[in-house]
C-alpha cells in the first residue's frame, strides 16, 4: 500500500494505527481547526481568482511531514477529486505530478489562503453559510 492510500485509509477510518492521527491539530488558542473531511475548492495560487479543482481536506496538522519537512500552518493536504482547470499548476510539484489533471485522485499540499469552503445545508446542520 502506498503512502497516499495509507493516509486516506487512516483518515476515513479514524484509526490511530500506532501513530499520531493526522487530524487532531488544536491551535494554541484552544479553538479547533479540524477541517479534515471537509469538501473544498482549490483556487489558482498563481492568479488567485479561478477555481481549479475540488477536493477534500485530508490533513490539517501543521506538524505532518511531507518530503522531510512539516507542512506548516499555511497549508493543507488535500485529496483532489475533480479537476476543473486541467493545466493549472499544483502548488508543490512532485515527481511526475505538476498539474491539477495529474493530481486527480492524489494527495497534494495546497496553501490555506487559496482554499474556499462550500457546505450544503445538511453538512451545516440546516443553517445557511
Amino acid at each position: 500500500m502506498d503512502l497516499s492510500s495509507y493516509v486516506y485509509n487512516q483518515h476515513k477510518q479514524g484509526q490511530q494505527g500506532g501513530v499520531r492521527h493526522t487530524c487532531t491539530f488544536q491551535p494554541l488558542n484552544g479553538n479547533s481547526s479540524n477541517k479534515c473531511g471537509m469538501k473544498c475548492k482549490l483556487i489558482d495560487w498563481v492568479v488567485g481568482t479561478d477555481i481549479v479543482a475540488e477536493g477534500e481536506i485530508a490533513i490539517d496538522d501543521p506538524l505532518h511531514v511531507v518530503e522531510g519537512a512539516p507542512i506548516g500552518v499555511g497549508s493543507y493536504m488535500v485529496w483532489v477529486q475533480t479537476s476543473i482547470d486541467h493545466n493549472a499548476l499544483i502548488w508543490r510539484t512532485q515527481v511526475n505530478m505538476r498539474t491539477i489533471e495529474q493530481a486527480l485522485g492524489e494527495l497534494i499540499q495546497w496553501p490555506k489562503q487559496h482554499v474556499c469552503w462550500y457546505l450544503t445545508l445538511e453538512e451545516n446542520d440546516g443553517k445557511s453559510v
